[in-house]
């Protein structure tokens, strides 16, 4: 018994992990943001930091310089401070005209160039490539949902994505790592009708 807990706490000690930033998924990122911006962080406060916008790949935004709402930092999420320069892509929603990153730190893809951005251990691909994804994929797919009965008094809903236009996404651009990445994910998940 002591033997076992003893190879046990060596294996977590020890063992080195490989995390995938993908509890939201991508898909969902790109369909429940009311904006996604390219820009950098330009200075920050307690609550709020200030990012200048370079481009916008959805949404309609005036304002060349936008403040966001930061996400509360806890063991899971660990977020000290924004560093002046920082470049992101940003998937943000806007509640009571505060805008907040979608799922907390999945909504922040942070780079230092911005030739190879990394989404997840799979995924590495140029800005480019990105907002060419982003934007095939709103062109040919929208957000669905259909209820379901469970029991007497429990109801669920199951959501799926409707392609609005079957033709261009079969026509995807393969080569693009992200677009790839989207349709294989849709595909294999089976969140496509």
């Amino acid at each position: 018994m002591k033997n076992s807990i003893i190879a046990i706490l060596a294996f977590v000690l020890f063992t080195s992990y490989t995390l995938d930033k993908e509890s939201f998924y991508f898909d969902d990122l790109i369909h429940y943001s009311d904006y996604i911006v390219v820009g950098e962080v330009s200075e920050q406060d307690s609550l709020f930091y200030q990012f200048k916008i370079s481009e916008i790949f959805k949404g309609e935004i005036i304002s060349k310089t936008i403040s966001i709402k930061k996400y509360s930092s806890w063991t899971c999420e660990p977020r000290e401070n924004y560093e002046t320069g920082e470049k992101a892509i940003l998937f943000l929603y806007n509640i009571n005209d505060t805008l907040r990153t979608c799922g907390g730190s999945d909504g922040e893809i942070f780079y230092t160039d911005s030739n190879h951005i990394r989404l997840n251990s799979r995924v590495e691909a140029s800005l480019n490539e990105y907002k060419e994804a982003i934007q095939q994929f709103n062109s040919c797919v929208s957000l669905g949902h259909k209820k379901y009965k469970k029991s007497i008094g429990e109801v669920s809903y199951a959501w799926n994505y409707k392609l609005t236009n079957k033709k261009y996404f079969k026509m995807i651009n393969k080569n693009n790592p992200v677009s790839k990445y989207l349709v294989e994910r849709l595909n294999k998940k089976k969140r496509v009708k």
